[in-house]
């Protein structure tokens, strides 16, 4: 799916200019356990990703990739629907925040964490922002 985004959005989803992950990054990326680490595809009919939501879980309460959408599937509603999916799979998992870096020109990923709730973020440091989403606490069954 990285390689169908153009390099705006890759730029904006790595915070750097990136043409093709590594074999390592794509090896962690691959991992997932659904507990400390999950991830959540976005498939057309004919089985081409267009969207990817994940969360990774840090030592301290949780931390998430959040959203990265194929350019010609934005506007769609497929980044607000996985981001409500993998909320609800991060808080029945006992995470409580979810944390993004993210380009502070980034406006577009700001609007879509506040339909969850409030997005406190910290001041821009280097034109990057961190943003803060509150999970609340954990649910009791899962999503």
């Amino acid at each position: 799916m990285v390689r169908g985004l153009g390099p705006e959005t890759r730029y904006e989803r790595f915070l750097a200019s990136v043409a093709r992950l590594n074999d390592r990054t794509l090896a962690q990326l691959a991992q997932v356990d659904h507990h400390e680490h999950e991830a959540l595809t976005a498939v057309t009919a004919e089985g081409a990703t267009v969207g990817i939501a994940r969360y990774i879980r840090l030592p301290q309460p949780g931390t998430a990739e959040l959203v990265a959408v194929a350019d010609q599937w934005q506007g769609r509603g497929i980044a607000s629907l996985l981001l409500h999916r993998i909320a609800a799979r991060a808080r029945a998992a006992g995470i409580r925040w979810l944390i993004v870096e993210c380009l502070a020109s980034n406006t577009a990923i700001v609007r879509l964490l506040s339909r969850l709730g409030p997005v406190p973020t910290a001041p821009p440091a280097f034109g990057v922002m961190e943003l803060r989403l509150d999970l609340g606490p954990a649910s009791t069954t899962a999503g």
